[in-house]
């Protein structure tokens, strides 16, 4: 089966930047939805336009927000340090030849919690 992140984002890298989720504010809750398909995790979601826009572990105290999603003048003035990745998540099924060559930590799944490992 093909990992969530390239279902969901339709490309071989999804990124996302973490920030505690007390600094994120939504501008519309009419049309902000949450998908569970795992328990206990968030995948958020606009239901006017389909946009990706969040995942987030709902027992933890930050989200992660998908980069696309954010406005021009964000990406702008952010975009090279967003764009930037030092940590790879749910590395476990990444393909050879096409996401092996990235820099950074590698780790088979999530960083924290349990089962927590890193390929080195």
């Amino acid at each position: 089966p093909v990992p969530q992140c390239r279902k969901n984002g339709g490309s071989l890298i999804a990124y996302f930047h973490q920030l505690p989720t007390s600094s994120v504010a939504f501008t519309s809750q009419t049309t902000l939805s949450r998908y569970h398909a795992t328990e206990g995790c968030a995948r958020g979601f606009c239901t006017a336009c389909g946009s990706w826009l969040f995942w987030r572990r709902e027992d933890a105290g930050t989200i992660s927000i998908s980069v696309g999603t954010l406005d021009k003048e964000a990406l702008k003035r952010w975009g090279k340090l967003l764009a930037h990745a030092e940590v790879h998540l749910w590395c476990e099924d990444e393909i050879e030849g096409a996401t092996d060559h990235l820099q950074g930590e590698k780790w088979k799944l999530d960083n924290e919690g349990e089962g927590a490992e890193r390929i080195d």
